[in-house]
């Protein structure tokens, strides 16, 4: 047992004392992060979540799911429908 070990070590010690392995293995890294940011790939395990700021401005967005607001909210409702649920609604 003793010498399988030493002889995966010896071959372990080769292959990363090699100078063309190391540029493989940074070569398949930065394609991977290529990958991630243009979502070919995606991080399994991480939750996709995107924090916006908006200041002076408006944006317009197509919200579907669950949706958390620290502070307040203007809500123009098109096509005469909306449904809130909350601790708390003001109506004007």
């Amino acid at each position: 047992m003793k010498e399988k070990m030493s002889i995966a070590l010896e071959a372990i010690k080769r292959f990363f004392s090699n100078t063309q392995a190391w540029i493989v293995i940074i070569g398949i890294g930065v394609w991977i992060i290529v990958m991630q940011n243009f979502s070919l790939i995606s991080s399994v395990g991480f939750e996709r979540v995107q924090k916006v700021r908006v200041v002076g401005g408006y944006i317009d967005a197509d919200v579907s799911g669950s949706v958390d607001v620290d502070n307040t909210v203007d809500v123009n409702v098109e096509g005469g429908k909306l449904d809130v649920s909350g601790s708390y609604v003001n109506v004007w």
